[in-house]
């Protein structure tokens, strides 16, 4: 009996051994039997041990169960975990999809706890008011032990290789630097090497600021053990360190996908700049156009632009044109955090994009986009509306001959307005689809207050951006009929009004 064919291969599968166990499940041709393995994804590792047919009819929901998995970068035993899968010649051509981490913990966490006496004025104290607690006194013994030997005990794959070396106070040149490209390339080989064997993989992830898989119950207890002590804000700062692991996973990864020729068809990464035009990264970006190139669904995530404060590193030889020359197969774009106004940022008294960046739209055609999701958007400065830039119009102008369905998400200091306006009376661009969400920080019980002074596009004008427009949540759409339809309010009638109404009844 052959087994199913793995997706996207012509090899001849291994056999499927008999199914030696009794019932009428035993009776199923092998293709359904691995059919309906793949609705009970949670037991498959029991199924497993049924017998020989029942194992070799898992494996195709066992490779599916994968992508739930997270491969840490930086962890011995994840990436040995990979290279055991890979190296399954029965289970990686069912691999198709796979998600990637760089883990990280401050060496300073959990830190200090600061105390400001409960009389105080929150906003008026100074450093003399302000207690600190330190770990071993707030937090349990038994728990103060397990953070001490995890700091001592814990090591990482190629410690040198997540030294930012760029954000290093003069390391470039320098033999620190050649240590850390040295290690780099070390796991860059070995991630590359381990990929290949996935013939049919077709799906990347990269997940930023997540922990390491060995310290996320230890990271539960110590937060319960500083909620007890009122203030969980810590004395340390985190953001620029994991922004740095987090540029540098990011690195590896593009380094890897391009040096073991993945042909992907789906990628969702964090870039640290991106406009409607361009992206700019920390890698060369022949490598990055290089693992992009067969892509069809690129998932961008820019949200953390505002606070990684090491944009001053990048430079114009790694911005990459979101062209057709670069994205020939784009279908579909996710932009998480897009900037719609970012020639107006670089006029800021401290712009968060490179001044170099491409904010009009290039003169070579744009890649054949079918959907485009806005999410989140990135609202630097937020507290003064801004003005959608017209580079952004015109990058909706040259893709909307392609583009039919649109998701997009809106924030209070955002004139949305600006942008129905456009697409109801573009020529350019035809809609089938447009689904408009309300972000999910907005209040949805005072949606008065949070849209506050903004001007709101009429009922004719956003039913005419679409052949179908929908509006989630239903607070959100609640809220705009009231905006459309407002209730006449009710006439106040004085003593004197109210006599005269009752004379003119008894009148009748």
């Amino acid at each position: 009996m052959a087994s199913p064919q793995p997706p996207g291969t012509t090899a001849d599968p291994p056999a499927i051994r008999p199914i030696t166990t009794s019932g009428p499940i035993s009776k199923l041709p092998c293709e359904l039997l691995t059919h309906v393995i793949s609705f009970l994804p949670e037991h498959v590792k029991n199924l497993r041990l049924v017998c020989h047919g029942f194992n070799d009819c898992s494996w195709p929901a066992f490779g599916a169960r994968l992508q739930d998995s997270m491969f840490d970068m930086r962890s011995y035993g994840s990436m040995e975990n990979l290279k055991n899968i890979s190296e399954n010649k029965d289970l990686a051509p069912y691999v198709t999809s796979l998600c990637f981490i760089t883990g990280w913990v401050s060496p300073s966490f959990p830190g200090p706890v600061e105390l400001v006496a409960s009389d105080l004025d929150p906003n008026d104290y100074d450093s003399d008011d302000i207690e600190f607690i330190e770990e071993d006194d707030y937090l349990p013994s038994e728990v103060f032990g397990r953070l001490m030997d995890y700091r001592l005990s814990t090591s990482y794959w190629f410690t040198e290789a997540w030294k930012w070396t760029p954000c290093t106070t003069q390391a470039v040149g320098t033999m620190l630097e050649r240590v850390v490209n040295a290690s780099k390339q070390c796991v860059v080989d070995f991630l590359s090497t381990m990929i290949s064997n996935f013939v049919n993989l077709r799906t990347v992830q990269y997940k930023p600021d997540q922990l390491p898989h060995d310290f996320r119950d230890l990271h539960s207890d110590i937060l319960e053990a500083r909620a007890d002590h009122g203030d969980l804000n810590g004395f340390y700062s985190i953001y620029g360190e994991q922004r740095a692991v987090n540029l540098v996973g990011m690195d590896i990864l593009f380094r890897a996908i391009a040096a073991g020729d993945i042909r992907l068809k789906c990628l969702s990464v964090e870039v640290p700049a991106m406009t409607c035009h361009a992206l700019a990264t920390y890698t060369p970006a022949a490598i990055v156009q290089k693992a992009i190139a067969s892509v069809e669904i690129l998932r961008v995530d820019t949200c953390d632009m505002a606070r990684h404060g090491s944009e001053h590193h990048l430079v114009q030889e790694n911005e990459i044109s979101l062209t057709t020359d670069c994205l020939p197969n784009l279908k579909l774009l996710e932009w998480n955090g897009w900037l719609p106004f970012a020639e107006e940022n670089t006029l800021d008294h401290m712009p968060l994009l490179p001044s170099w960046m491409i904010h009009k739209a290039p003169t070579a055609s744009c890649p054949p986009l079918r959907h485009l999701s806005l999410l989140s958007v990135w609202t630097p400065h937020i507290w003064r509306e801004r003005t959608f830039d017209d580079s952004f119009f015109a990058f909706l102008a040259k893709i909307g001959q392609t583009l039919k369905t649109m998701t997009l998400e809106i924030f209070s200091r955002v004139k949305w307005h600006q942008l129905i306006e456009f697409l109801a009376s573009s020529p350019d661009v035809s809609l089938d689809v447009l689904e408009i969400q309300l972000h999910i920080c907005a209040p949805k019980n005072n949606l008065d207050r949070y849209f506050e002074g903004q001007k709101v596009p009429s009922k004719e004008i956003l039913f005419q951006t679409a052949q179908t427009v929908t509006l989630k949540p239903d607070t959100f759409e609640a809220w705009l009929e009231k905006r459309w339809n407002p209730r006449p309010k009710k006439r106040m009638l004085t003593a004197t009004g109210a006599k005269r109404g009752k004379n003119r009844k008894r009148r009748g």
